[in-house]
């Protein structure tokens, strides 16, 4: 058995019978979310259910704790059985969270006891979830690309791509993280972003409460995404809303101390060596490209397939950044802009320059390699029309 503190995590497959009802709610969920991305029927039931049978396959027959940080992921479900026995002895409204989960990073704990109030105690409640955000994933890329291009063609392809990506597929069915949710904040306001672009309208009180759970769930992404709003909605009265947030999340709930000891801790693993250059090039090819195929270490060694094709597609991600970033379409190149700069920012800290934070900029990376895959599909067509011209 695999421990951490009071909670004991199973690492042998779990009883097949056991893994029947996530596997047809990750079906189900699958289905009822997919059908709003596009209508062919047979290509939503094949997602969904390749999706399902990979997670029951994975937790039924090959898991053995093997694929497990033993630190983060059991972090979150030990948080998330503290909150379920909080709410046993003490009533919601007398509950605090920050006490509870030991920090202001409640989200994620919070979805995870109610991940496994429903599915049980066990490691796979939680991938259980992930899987199905990627669905919600997959939905809110759809409707991010409908806006910026009109083409429900096009967006379904999106979608699914986003949902089929190798690195989330895998890690949200594998690693109780909580990266998915994370890209599914990171998304929710991209569409806010893509929307204000396309009707010059800015949605203020959704963009507040998505800051508020992003900050709840990673803080340092919120304050990124708050000065991208910032430079892209010129207005004063969306500072003073966020003005608003900043001084509520930090002094009403009391969580300023723990945002300035985690900050400090940050920077502290910032070294001199990080503001070279040349390091920053290669500590950003090195976040985008990270573990490189067949040298994973153990808890990574499920991403070989995903390292495989990312070095693959390398060079059609190359292809289509510059194509959006020279793009006439102002969300295609703020999303260049977007990726920049959390590219940048992981460049500068060693730790969390790795696979796991590079999920959330999955829309960004299937966006990029999908416009590349069509640049190189155009160039070629091209170059035959020139060769059969020349003979």
């Amino acid at each position: 058995m695999l421990t951490t503190g009071r909670y004991f995590f199973q690492a042998y497959p779990f009883p097949p019978e056991s893994l029947v009802l996530p596997s047809i709610l990750i079906f189900i969920s699958g289905y009822l979310i997919l059908k709003h991305v596009t209508k062919n029927t047979s290509l939503i039931l094949v997602v969904s259910a390749l999706k399902s049978l990979f997670f029951f396959i994975y937790f039924a027959f090959v898991f053995n704790g093997q694929f497990t940080s033993g630190f983060d992921d059991y972090y979150y479900l030990q948080s998330g059985q503290n909150i379920l026995k909080a709410f046993q002895d003490l009533s919601l409204f007398s509950t605090s969270f920050f006490d509870v989960v030991g920090g202001f990073h409640f989200s994620y704990p919070l979805l995870s006891s109610i991940s496994q109030a429903v599915l049980g105690e066990y490691y796979y409640s939680l991938c259980a979830t992930n899987v199905i955000l990627t669905f919600f994933c997959g939905l809110l890329a759809s409707r991010i690309i409908i806006i910026v291009s009109n083409s429900r063609q096009y967006a379904s392809s999106i979608g699914f791509s986003l949902v089929l990506y190798p690195d989330l597929f895998l890690n949200s069915s594998i690693f109780a993280g909580k990266d998915t949710l994370v890209l599914l904040l990171h998304l929710s306001l991209l569409l806010i972003i893509a929307n204000y672009f396309k009707t010059d309208r800015f949605s203020f009180i959704s963009a507040i409460f998505i800051l508020l759970v992003l900050f709840v769930t990673r803080f340092y992404v919120c304050l990124i995404f708050i000065l991208f709003l910032l430079v892209i909605q010129k207005r004063y009265l969306y500072i003073l809303f966020s003005s608003f947030l900043l001084y509520f999340v930090f002094f009403s709930l009391g969580v300023a101390s723990n945002v300035q000891v985690l900050t400090l801790q940050g920077l502290s693993y910032v070294s001199p060596d990080s503001y070279n250059p040349v390091n920053i090039i290669l500590n950003t090819f090195k976040f985008i490209l990270t573990p490189r195929p067949f040298f994973e270490d153990t808890i990574h060694k499920f991403l070989l397939p995903a390292n495989i094709f990312n070095w693959i597609a390398s060079p059609l991600l190359l292809l289509g950044f510059i194509k959006c970033l020279f793009s006439s379409n102002a969300f295609y190149r703020f999303l260049s802009y977007y990726f920049s700069a959390f590219c940048l920012v992981y460049s500068f800290i060693d730790f969390l320059n790795g696979p796991r934070h590079r999920i959330q900029l999955s829309f960004a990376l299937v966006i990029f390699i999908y416009q590349g895959f069509k640049s190189l599909l155009h160039i070629s067509n091209r170059l035959g029309y020139q060769q059969q011209e020349l003979s």
